[in-house]
């Protein structure tokens, strides 16, 4: 599709981390393509201060609805505050990253005139659709959409450059735990699975593996762990450094102390970070970080970093990968909000072993 250059972009990808990350290409490539276009992104609070920092984003909108446990009237007000806003902004056009009919019908009535995204069935309100392929890589299938609008991009990874200031604040409170710039850092995430609209815990690998883990990199090296998380990991990582205690002066507990904004720049920090396949991993391999992938549920041939920093282990067995883009999309796996692991084995991250971790690490 040929179109004459537009002024003013509007995307929409409501959550998460991990998807913020994927979304980078596409950005990169409208920018690229036309660098004086303003590009205005969607997305939940949950994770504002990082599309804050995206350099290709020049205004964040902020709409939580759908997370939010509000009366109906008050859902009501704030779309219809939302619509008036997009309404007023007069967008050339729009590209919608959710296969949800919501913002299909959203667009169409705010008056923007090139809508595009994924096929659904109101797809008569989009101006160009492209079938969601559930086979291919996260970021490739984001690149198809804007693909519609005849952009086009190769490149499938794109970085994440945190902001100075944050810089400047990680590095200040990181000295006040006793942590210099030439101390080695290993970060260790044994949470993340969690989102506002989902509970992927199924993904996690057990603690006291995490706990064998730590002790082995410190008897055979010299450099220090952080562990890493938000406040509702907190506990995890206390537990991993109390059964740790005969090395807690080179292991700190930074689970909750720093913003999710203070993310990118503290992992940029880190020489490897190692984890599960949640945000904060994939913010750390955008950063330019060496990372370490547990994989199970989650099928890395659709989401694991496509360059040279990232690493990952997958003990595939008879039942993996079970949370896939057609899975997560089909009620009778969640309960409440929670995805189940159906077989309630957790066979895929158990056979991932100690040992074998460690030795990926050298």
């Amino acid at each position: 599709m040929k179109n004459n250059e537009p002024k003013n972009i509007l995307v929409i990808k409501l959550c998460c981390i991990g998807d913020l990350v994927f979304l980078l290409p596409t950005l990169q490539a409208i920018k690229s393509t036309y660098p004086k276009v303003k590009i205005t992104y969607l997305c939940s609070s949950w994770i504002k201060e990082l599309v804050e920092q995206v350099s290709y984003v020049d205004e964040v909108i902020v709409y939580d609805v759908p997370f939010l446990k509000n009366s109906f009237f008050k859902k009501i007000i704030s779309t219809i505050n939302l619509y008036f806003e997009i309404r007023s902004k007069k967008f050339d056009a729009v590209f919608i990253f959710h296969r949800n009919v919501l913002f299909s019908v959203f667009c169409w009535l705010a008056g923007i005139k090139q809508r595009l995204g994924f096929e659904n069935k109101l797809s008569f309100l989009l101006t160009d659709d492209v079938k969601f392929d559930s086979t291919k890589f996260e970021a490739e299938r984001y690149l198809d959409v804007i693909g519609k609008f005849g952009i086009n991009s190769a490149d499938e990874t794109a970085e994440f450059v945190p902001s100075e200031l944050n810089i400047k604040l990680v590095n200040e409170k990181l000295f006040k735990y006793s942590l210099k710039e030439t101390d080695t850092l290993i970060g260790i995430i044994p949470g993340g699975g969690e989102n506002p609209g989902t509970s992927m815990s199924i993904k996690r690998w057990d603690i006291e593996n995490y706990s064998n883990l730590c002790k082995k990199i410190l008897a055979n090296s010299v450099n220090k762990i952080v562990l890493l998380g938000n406040n509702n990991d907190n506990n995890l990582c206390e537990d991993i450094g109390r059964d740790v205690k005969v090395y807690q002066n080179r292991i700190i507990n930074l689970a909750g102390k720093f913003s999710l904004g203070e993310l990118p720049a503290l992992l940029k920090r880190c020489d490897l970070v190692i984890g599960v396949d949640t945000g904060p991993v994939h913010i750390a391999n955008a950063v330019g970080v060496k990372t370490l992938f547990l994989f199970g549920p989650s099928d890395p041939r659709l989401v694991a970093p496509k360059n040279s920093k990232s690493l990952y282990i997958w003990k595939q067995v008879h039942c993996s990968p079970c949370y896939t883009p057609d899975s997560v999309t089909q009620k009778k796996n969640f309960v409440g909000k929670t995805f189940v692991c159906r077989t309630g084995t957790h066979e895929c991250m158990k056979n991932i072993s100690v040992d074998e971790v460690f030795q990926n690490i050298n």
